[in-house]
């Protein structure tokens, strides 16, 4: 039988990298979901960055399973949809550096006290967009959240 991977976050053992893998290796993890690291949040590092961070995974034996971004935490009406889009992109980069396959993603801030059935349509053509940019990339987004009815 096969051993199943156990992953976990480790921003709150730490907010250094080297925290982070000293924390895993001492809970006999395999990898991380990559959240926070040196004080940023990986969506926003540099991709020298990232390399140095995937580097740094492999010579411990880690690897990075998930990006833990937040992609979709702005609001559904009047957030910047199209510079959101950016960032999901510059973390699909990040994704494919750390070779993590998933990026975790939310559903958006939906206006308070209004029915959130009034915005599943537009919840859901601003997922399929955000589907499509990690299409063909190996990476898949994985919905943190979801939409829920009354």
């Amino acid at each position: 039988m096969n051993k199943p991977l156990l992953i976990a976050f480790a921003d709150e053992a730490g907010p250094r990298l080297d925290e982070q893998i000293a924390a895993l290796l001492r809970n006999g993890m395999d990898g991380i979901e990559l959240r926070n690291v040196d004080g940023e949040n990986v969506s926003d590092i540099r991709l020298d960055k990232a390399m140095e961070i995937r580097h740094r995974l492999d010579d411990a034996g880690l690897i990075t399973w998930s990006i833990g971004s937040p992609i979709g935490k702005i609001d559904l009406v009047g957030g910047d949809f199209a510079a959101h889009l950016d960032k999901l992109r510059h973390t699909v980069d990040i994704a494919r550096v750390l070779g993590a396959g998933n990026i975790r993603m939310f559903s958006f801030y939906l206006p308070v006290g209004e029915a959130p059935t009034r915005y599943r349509d537009a919840v859901m053509e601003r997922l399929c967009r955000m589907v499509e940019v990690c299409e063909g990339s190996g990476v898949t987004g994985v919905m943190g959240t979801v939409l829920l009815t009354t």
